[in-house]
């Protein structure tokens, strides 16, 4: 199917999603799950879904980047500019000068860069489109009313295996509470770990009962680890527990999400890694 010759039920694929990566897997099972397009899928086509720094439940700096506490929904065009430049940041943080422009891949939005057009020209007339206007983009994904409202519909399958790893790089002052970024965070990542360690809400985003701001202030420079662990804030998904590097395999049941701890890791690290195993699996000639 596709890239994947012979991927069907009986011959199910691992799915591994790193930040934004997390949403993606669950959303392509899930459409899967409904035989979307008409395949004969369902979701036994996916046996695991794994995810690194995972948004699976959201995260609070897509505030920072000009997304409304209120609705989840981006407010002004300027600040969804700044939203696509931090993008423009994270890649250079995280690759070379010639590979920092990322490709938004919206040619079905009719949304291309012009070989002409500088990376701001075309960075505005992204935040411009109608492509940032409503629910149907990953800026509003990204926020905690946007995964509300894919938790509560993505399901948790009864046959596939479920594995978390959080990432956390901050540390709690002794004399606020609040978090703040580790010095060994890569610096692109400081002011957001900053932001996300006290960001506060005048009401709650969104109806879960006992919310608490504190709970999101832990995290990985992008990410707070509430969000990483499980997808938590509506829908039902069974919980199997915290693991480590040595838990025999018996010991994980399908249908339910297990969580493993990356301690003093930021939410670069493993796209560096990755990055270093191609390097050294594709060397130079």
């Amino acid at each position: 199917m596709g890239s994947v010759p012979g991927w069907d039920g009986p011959s199910p694929v691992h799915l591994v999603g790193h930040s934004l990566g997390s949403p993606t897997v669950r959303c392509l099972q899930h459409l899967l799950a409904l035989d979307y397009w008409g395949w004969g899928s369902n979701a036994a086509w996916i046996r695991s879904i794994t995810t690194i720094s995972g948004v699976s439940n959201g995260s609070t700096v897509t505030y920072l980047f000009g997304a409304d506490e209120r609705t989840g929904l981006v407010k002004k065009a300027s600040l969804a500019t700044l939203l696509l430049l931090a993008v423009e940041a994270y890649g250079h943080a995280t690759r070379g000068v010639q590979d920092a422009i990322y490709n938004f891949d919206l040619d079905h939005w009719e949304i291309a860069r012009g070989r002409s057009e500088s990376v701001v020209e075309y960075l505005a007339r992204v935040a411009r489109s109608r492509f940032l206007k409503g629910k149907d983009n990953a800026c509003h994904s990204l926020t905690l009313q946007g995964a509300y409202a894919d938790n509560a519909v993505w399901q948790t399958h009864p046959q596939t295996w479920y594995f978390s790893h959080i990432t956390e790089q901050s540390e709690r002052s002794w004399l606020s509470g609040r978090y703040y970024p580790r010095l060994r965070m890569n610096p692109a990542m400081l002011p957001h770990a900053t932001y996300i360690g006290q960001k506060q809400f005048l009401r709650p985003p969104i109806p879960v009962a006992g919310f608490d701001a504190r709970d999101w202030w832990e995290n990985d420079g992008a990410v707070p680890t509430h969000s990483q662990m499980y997808p938590r804030i509506s829908g039902e998904h069974p919980v199997g527990g915290e693991f480590a590097s040595d838990t025999p395999p018996e010991s994980f049941a399908k249908g339910r999400w297990y969580y493993k701890w990356e301690r003093d890791v930021d939410h670069l690290c493993y796209v560096f890694l990755s990055q270093r195993a191609e390097a050294l699996a594709h060397p130079a000639n």
